[in-house]
């Protein structure tokens, strides 16, 4: 097998993608398998809600999987490998691949609306009142990203699909994280901005020196907790 990607526990199950192929879900306390879901694709991070385990796949299809029996619900097709993790809101799965943001009703798996303003790479969305904020690598065609001077951040209304507003903060690789009123994003090239979410004007931004900011934002007590990949953790009020 390969390496395995971010693992979720719910009701006494943890479940686990591999990145060559299957999805794996185990007892938290004996460690024994209860099902495997093979494929011959790699899986990747995954969602549960309602009994049923969402995740993309390097195949292209957006996979439902009943999470107690293991059994296939339905699968959606892409044009594009899937790389990014699922958000389920009101009956909703939001998924992003390597040509659009879809919508894709959770119990049917029929499509409600894809957003196809481009068709470059799509990553993990976030959802906050309505609206889905989602980071897009819009390298033109025959283009090499450059520091991220593609990268734009969406709002994207979750109902019929249209965008809101657009930034360009640089590129977006993991969850944005919405408080109050302000979308916190860490970036390529490395920083940390906060944008505001009615608007999409930028209210800050901190510097940092490595080039890449990759995981998503916490936030406690007013003060934002990034990680980046020169092996400092931020904190910065």
């Amino acid at each position: 097998g390969g390496y395995v990607r971010s693992p979720a526990i719910k009701d006494g199950v943890v479940y686990v993608g591999e990145y060559d192929g299957g999805l794996y879900a185990i007892d938290s306390q004996s460690g024994q398998l209860k099902w495997n879901f093979k494929r011959r694709a790699g899986s990747r991070d995954i969602a549960i809600k309602d009994g049923v385990v969402y995740f993309g796949s390097s195949d292209s299809f957006l996979y439902a999987i009943d999470s107690h029996s293991g059994q296939l619900k339905w699968k959606f097709r892409t044009e594009g490998m899937i790389d990014s993790s699922p958000a389920i809101k009101d009956g909703v799965v939001y998924v992003g691949s390597w040509d659009h943001l879809y919508a894709i009703d959770s119990q049917s798996g029929q499509l409600k609306w894809k957003f196809t303003e481009y068709d470059n790479g799509f990553y993990s969305p976030a959802i906050k009142d309505g609206v889905v904020y989602v980071g897009i690598d819009a390298v033109p065609d025959g283009l090499q990203l450059q520091k991220g001077e593609h990268g734009y951040l969406y709002a994207i209304d979750s109902q019929s699909g249209q965008s809101k507003w657009k930034f360009k903060p640089g590129l977006v690789l993991s969850f944005p994280t919405i408080k109050n009123g302000v979308v916190y994003v860490g970036t390529l090239p490395g920083s940390l901005q906060a944008i505001d979410s009615q608007s999409g004007q930028l209210k800050w931004k901190f510097e940092i020196q490595d080039p890449v900011v990759r995981s998503s934002p916490a936030i406690k007590d007013g003060v934002v907790y990034v990680g980046s990949d020169d092996g400092y953790l931020y904190a910065i009020e």
